[in-house]
C-alpha cells in the first residue's frame, strides 16, 4: 500500500489529506465527475481516504440550543435599537450588568416622583418577567424620560393586531406596574415577535449549515480529483 499527502487549500484555509493506494483488484471502477461532485459507481481498484480531513476553523459548530447572543452582541442589539438616545439614559439588564448600574439617575427619580405609579428598576433583572428562554433575550429596557419598551418588540416593528398599537416597540408603555410587563410578555404581539425571531435565527443557521456543506463538498471534490489521477495513472 503506497500513502500520498496532498496539500489542499479552500478559503484561504490550508488542509493536509492523506490518500491510500491500496493493490488493484480485478474489479472495474467508474469515476462520473459533474458539477463539482465525484460519483463513484461499482467497486474501485483502489479506495481513497481522508484521515486528517477537517472543516475550516471559522465555520462555526452548530447547535440551536447555544444560539444565544453575546453579552456584547446583546448590547449592540439594544444601542441600535435606541441609536439616539444618550446611552446612560438606557437601562437593560445586560446594559446595567457591564455598568454596575441598580437604579435611575437623580433626574429620573425626580420626574417619577411625581408619577402615581413609579417603575422598580430591579423588574429589569428578573428572570420571570424581562428574560425569555426562547429568544435568549433580556427584552424590557427602559429609557429614562420616556418610559418602558421591550426590544424584541421593536426589532420587529411589532404592532397589536387588532388597534395597531406600536406601545412597547415603537412607543413607550407609560404604565409603570408589574402586571403590565406580565400582559405584555403574554400578548400575542409579544408571542408574534418571538416567532419572527425564531424564524430569523433558523435562517441564519440554515445559511451556515448550507455553507458548511459547501465547504466539506468542495473539499472532497479536491481530494478525489488527486486521486483519481493517480490511478489513472498507474
Amino acid at each position: 500500500m503506497t500513502i500520498y499527502t496532498i496539500s489542499l487549500s479552500f478559503n484561504n484555509e490550508n488542509f493536509q489529506c492523506l490518500v491510500f493506494e491500496c493493490p488493484p483488484t480485478d474489479v472495474t471502477e467508474e469515476f462520473d465527475i459533474n458539477e463539482n461532485v465525484v460519483n463513484v459507481t461499482n467497486s474501485t481498484t483502489r479506495q481513497s481516504t481522508c484521515s486528517s480531513l477537517s472543516a475550516p476553523d471559522n465555520v462555526s459548530s452548530l447547535n440551536l440550543s447555544s444560539n444565544a447572543l453575546s453579552p456584547e452582541a446583546h448590547k449592540l442589539l439594544i444601542e441600535q435599537q435606541f441609536p439616539n438616545i444618550e446611552i446612560s439614559k438606557i437601562h437593560n439588564y445586560s446594559l446595567c450588568k457591564s455598568r454596575g448600574c441598580s437604579s435611575f439617575s437623580s433626574e429620573e427619580n425626580r420626574r417619577q416622583s411625581t408619577l402615581k405609579e413609579k417603575f422598580d428598576h430591579s423588574w429589569l433583572n428578573s428572570n420571570k418577567l424581562s428574560y425569555c428562554q426562547t429568544t435568549r433575550l433580556w427584552n424590557f429596557t427602559f429609557i429614562e424620560g420616556d418610559g418602558l419598551y421591550c426590544v424584541l418588540c421593536k426589532k420587529h416593528d411589532m404592532k397589536n393586531p387588532r388597534n395597531k398599537s406600536s406601545v412597547f416597540s415603537q412607543e413607550a408603555s407609560k404604565r409603570f406596574r408589574k402586571g403590565t410587563l406580565y400582559d405584555h410578555i403574554k400578548c400575542q404581539k409579544h408571542q408574534d415577535a418571538k416567532s419572527s425571531e425564531v424564524l430569523n435565527r433558523v435562517s441564519v443557521f440554515q445559511k451556515e449549515i448550507e455553507h458548511k456543506e459547501s465547504v466539506n463538498q468542495e473539499i472532497l471534490y479536491q481530494v478525489f480529483i488527486p486521486s483519481s489521477f493517480l490511478q489513472r495513472n498507474q
